[in-house]
């Protein structure tokens, strides 16, 4: 079932536009933070740590993916948070 799972998965990013990728991102994001404060609150520290390194590659590669010659103000604030994130 898992195959299956990940084999939808892949389809819908490599089908999606650059929008609903960011969107994806961002709820992935969302996500691993959530259960690395998980972790924190069942004191375990290999998940927590787990999740939010996967959290924060995610927000990583958000900064990365930015155009700031063509965001403007909008990219400019987004980076600031991303590296306030980080």
């Amino acid at each position: 079932m898992m195959v299956g799972a990940q084999s939808y998965a892949n389809t819908q990013i490599q089908t999606a536009s650059s929008v609903q990728v960011v969107v994806f991102l961002y709820d992935g994001a969302i996500s691993s933070m959530k259960l690395a404060q998980e972790g924190m609150a069942t004191l375990n520290y290999q998940d927590k740590a787990r999740f939010l390194d996967r959290a924060l590659r995610v927000i990583g590669e958000l900064s990365a993916s930015l155009n700031m010659e063509e965001g403007g103000g909008i990219a400019k604030d987004l980076r600031r948070m991303y590296e306030y994130i980080q």
